[in-house]
């Protein structure tokens, strides 16, 4: 006679704890949280190369729902809301990822309360969505080497040091 077996509640929480430490280690983000998500308010990461993505839910390939990343002591804010995919839940979250309009996920596993109250970090860049920000095709129009003016001059020292090398 085959019987089904109830976990407690607690045992229930170790358990999915189980199975957010194997998707954490497969992410490679690091540090989980030693303390439950509480809801609304301001949260730090625990970890690094912690994901905040456009949807609730882990993509595969590994960032496809990527915003960017945050580092450990980066803050975002909570807005209460909690949605689970894949045995992960996550918290819809302001952070300085954010596409206007829309919401940005992080999962709970890698937040803890925290005593700041202002948004910060952004260890890791995201796509460029458009929406500003000084990136890197930026930097390289302003350098010497993002323009035709660059690459002449560079060949130039290139057949330069051709002469030198064969006289």
């Amino acid at each position: 006679m085959a019987r089904a077996i109830g976990l407690s509640p607690s045992l229930s929480y170790l358990a999915a704890r189980n199975v957010q430490k194997r998707t954490a280690r497969g992410e490679g983000a690091g540090a989980i949280s030693q303390v439950a998500f509480k809801g609304a308010g301001f949260y730090e990461s625990t970890g690094t190369d912690v994901a905040v993505r456009s949807k609730p839910m882990v993509s595969t390939p590994w960032g496809e729902n990527a915003l960017g990343t945050l580092n450990t002591g980066d803050v975002v804010k909570a807005s209460g809301l909690v949605q689970s995919s894949g045995g992960i839940e996550f918290a819809e979250v302001s952070s300085v990822f954010d596409v206007q309009g829309k919401p940005s996920w992080v999962a709970t596993m890698y937040l803890q309360p925290s005593s700041k109250t202002k948004i910060s970090g952004g260890g890791g860049a995201g796509p460029d969505l458009g929406g500003g920000g000084g990136g890197g095709g930026e930097l390289a129009e302003k350098s010497i080497f993002g323009g035709g003016i660059g690459i002449a001059f560079g060949l130039l020292l290139v057949a330069v040091a051709i002469y030198f090398i064969a006289k």
